[in-house]
């Protein structure tokens, strides 16, 4: 809402309120006082609602800077159209965490004073913060790896970037602070990641015979398509063109989206055998439901079940629900069941259908037990490796990068293995 052009009583002077604090225009009813109410609105407007006069500026802390980009980064990667999970899955969820650290260390801190000391000070504080802390469930941190240090850090020079243009801070903050390297390989104490690699394919069949059907067919489709898991999760029948012989998912909330790029699904006819039976409900409605899922974990439960079905619990009541004071129906069971899958649940069905595929040897001590299950589990984020492999191994690097949607063949590197076979092949041929 736009505030108000008004008239001070006491002293017939226009003045309006912005972010709090009065400020007078004029004469009232005046050409002059009029020209610069237009300009004081285009500028409260422009600041996203942060209107500071120049006093104000000077003595900014660190905390009301990183609201006010919060706010910002929230519009910019679509909070008013993205659930909460969906926005902490952008941009927006390294901006957050940037913000965090930053205010962890400094938040009384005023802007204009923040320099390149203070951003290695937060730096290190993240390393020693997840090497000695605790979670909240008591067990320590574990240690944040090299490029996810970097990534919170470049999160946090982004913040004074904008705090630049939206003139809250001086110009030389931002510029000190990209003198500032970021950690390099083998020159730090931060662990690196382990890599993503392949799944291979027995592990996958494995696990797929302990799978809901609906999260099988989830399985398979990301593996052949080679979509990233929250695509997968996200699909709805309104979004697949099934004119051609391959169909096209045109998606309209993916990881590039805010940067303007399209994400087009090409579905070739084994995939579309799997998506097929998706397709008979509502257009706006998402394919694979975990409702569904339940519904058929329950089922192959009622089924395997030796007691009689008028004797001992009745179908879909275990020792959970008994925990209810009373029996609720079925749409008061599923009341707290999403009616779509995240790429969190998503990977917690793949989980428990590992442990379930694998199961640990007897004899084995809880901690064991712990790496064992560690050792034998995988996520929908090899799926897509596992499709980028066999792309780039069939049909080479630069179909890869269109069937995945990069727009630079160095990122499909990454996901792409190379093939061993070819290059030990020229190997022995001496090129």
């Amino acid at each position: 809402m736009i505030p108000k052009y008004r008239k001070h009583l006491s002293s017939g002077r226009a003045v309006v309120t912005l972010s709090g604090r009065d400020c007078y225009l004029g004469v009232y009813g005046s050409e002059e006082s009029k020209q610069n109410y237009r300009r004081l609105i285009a500028e409260y407007l422009a600041s996203d609602g942060l209107f500071l006069s120049k006093a104000d500026k000077e003595t900014l802390s660190i905390s009301s800077l990183a609201e006010a980009y919060l706010r910002h980064a929230k519009k910019e990667f679509g909070g008013d159209r993205l659930s909460r999970k969906e926005l902490l899955r952008t941009a927006f969820g390294d901006a957050l965490l940037g913000c965090r650290a930053l205010t962890s260390v400094y938040g009384p801190t005023l802007a204009n004073d923040f320099g390149p000391q203070s951003l290695k000070a937060i730096r290190e504080d993240l390393l020693i913060h997840h090497k000695n802390g605790l979670r909240k469930d008591g067990q320590p941190n574990r240690r944040l790896t090299r490029p996810v240090v970097n990534r919170r850090i470049r999160a946090i020079v982004r913040i004074f970037k904008w705090a630049v243009a939206e003139s809250l801070v001086r110009a030389e903050v931002w510029h000190s602070l990209q003198a500032v390297e970021s950690l390099k390989l083998g020159k730090c104490k931060a662990p690196e990641p382990a890599p993503i690699k392949p799944i291979e394919n027995h592990v996958v069949d494995q696990t797929l015979l302990h799978l809901p059907p609906v999260v099988a067919d989830m399985v398979r489709f990301q593996l052949l398509v080679g979509c990233r898991p929250g695509e997968v999760c996200g699909l709805r029948p309104e979004m697949i063109d099934q004119t051609g012989e391959v169909w096209e998912a045109n998606l309209d909330k993916h990881k590039t989206a805010w940067r303007g790029k399209k994400r087009i699904l090409y579905i070739g006819p084994q995939a579309q055998l799997i998506i097929k039976k998706y397709l008979n409900r509502p257009a706006d409605s998402y394919c694979f439901s975990p409702i569904e899922a339940m519904d058929q974990r329950i089922e192959k439960r009622a089924n395997a079940r030796l007691t009689p079905k008028n004797q001992g619990n009745r179908v879909g009541y275990t020792k959970q629900t008994r925990i209810a004071k009373k029996a609720r129906k079925r749409h008061t069971r599923l009341k707290n069941v999403s009616d779509c899958y995240v790429t969190t649940s998503y990977g917690r069905a793949i989980l428990y259908g590992c442990r379930l595929a694998f199961p640990a040897p007897s004899g084995l001590s809880e901690k064991q037990i712990k790496e064992w299950h560690r050792q034998h589990k995988w996520s929908p984020n090899q799926l897509r490796h596992s499709a980028a492999t066999r792309i780039r191994k069939a049909h080479g690097l630069e179909a890869a990068s269109v069937i995945l949607g990069h727009s630079e063949l160095g990122v499909t590197q990454v996901y792409a293995e190379a093939d061993r076979d070819k290059a030990i092949a020229i190997s022995k041929s001496d090129g």
